[in-house]
């Protein structure tokens, strides 16, 4: 009897040591940075009432008709941030208002920025990483598009719709410890071509890059991603992933398609070194390999359809959000190896989640 329980012992912790083998697999390249790293994220909940319990049933004849005042997402959902460890555990409440989303964490780490607020009042702040000491940096906005921490994470950049009906876009740089702003009102410029360079003192400064650069490229381009050097940018120009080399291209006035470009519906971001960019085809999150300005390798890391796909810290993993395996209607977050494929689910909930940032 003894020997009999002794093997069942076993037997069970060698099944437990097979599967805590696989669950790693994914984290092996950094395992330290497990206890570090937090994902950002903002989770979508229904609020308490018959039009928002209708707009989570499947079926358009339960969704709210379209002369309905509940139809604005401030009257069906309730959007909060919160932030998770890379192996699904530590999941903590940062703000708890209903109307913050789109998560961002400095470079260092110390804070993240994040917009709260609804249509047509939306407004920039900046919190601790567990939610304590929220500031309110710009106030009152039309719409915010899009922004970006300066690398030594002192400041940020803000791209902005006002409600003029001419040239709407401008940018403003906010310092995060003293609130001081200086507003950027060139508009040819403001759709993510104001990108943040490093002086010869190793400050940083918001800088617009040539008129050629933007002339040269074909017409439409808009919202490019800077490579961390800011030798390059990447983005999607007739359903293709285009690169183009900034200081060339500057000042030849010349740029061309180099034939080898892969299908692109949208350009997520470059890896921390410089070395890949993440990239979507419909909805299949893919990886690009660059090396001095050409694509040298493709892969389709998900072969699935995913979204709010964002990049570790060293680039060696992602995160993103899709379907429940467990057959929910809920929308997930997960985390893949770059280098190997696998991936796993680390929420599970009856919620949407979105806007991740590592």
């Amino acid at each position: 009897m003894h020997t009999l329980i002794v093997f069942i012992l076993w037997v069970s912790a060698v099944g437990w040591t097979n599967e805590d083998q696989m669950l790693p697999e994914i984290d092996r390249e950094k395992p330290k940075l497990n206890r570090i790293e937090q994902i950002a994220f903002t989770r979508r909940k229904p609020l308490s009432s018959l039009d928002s319990f209708r707009a989570t049933v499947e079926g358009t004849g339960h969704r709210p008709s379209k002369k309905s005042k509940s139809k604005a997402w401030w009257n069906l959902y309730q959007f909060d941030i919160y932030t998770i460890s890379p192996d699904g555990k530590d999941e903590k409440v940062l703000t708890n208002d209903g109307i913050s989303r789109k998560p961002r964490w400095s470079f260092n780490k110390s804070k993240i920025a994040y917009v709260s607020g609804l249509d047509r009042s939306e407004s920039l702040m900046v919190m601790n990483p567990d939610g304590s000491n929220k500031k309110k940096l710009l106030a009152r906005q039309y719409k915010i598009h899009d922004f970006w921490w300066a690398p030594n994470s002192l400041a940020i950049l803000v791209a902005v719709e006002s409600n003029r009906s001419k040239e709407p876009m401008e940018n403003w740089v906010v310092n995060i410890k003293t609130g001081e702003k200086i507003q950027r009102r060139m508009h040819k410029w403001s759709k993510g071509w104001y990108h943040w360079e490093q002086k010869d003192d190793g400050s940083w400064e918001v800088k617009e890059p040539r008129n050629r650069l933007i002339t040269s490229l074909p017409s439409g381009v808009n919202w490019p991603e800077w490579a961390p050097n800011r030798k390059h940018i990447a983005f999607a120009t007739n359903g293709l992933l285009a690169l183009a080399e900034v200081e060339a291209v500057s000042a030849t006035g010349k740029w061309y398609l180099q034939r080898t470009e892969p299908p692109c519906t949208k350009v997520v971001d470059w890896s921390p070194d410089g070395t890949k960019i993440l990239f979507y085809v419909n909805q299949d999150i893919c990886v690009a390999t660059v090396d001095e300005g050409k694509i040298t390798g493709l892969d389709n890391l998900s072969l699935m359809p995913v979204s709010h796909a964002a990049w570790c810290s060293d680039g060696s993993r992602i995160s993103f959000v899709a379907g429940n395996q467990n057959h929910r209607r809920s929308r997930e977050i997960f985390v893949m190896s770059v280098n190997t494929g696998q991936f796993r689910q680390i929420t599970d909930t009856r919620f949407h989640h979105q806007d991740l940032d590592w």
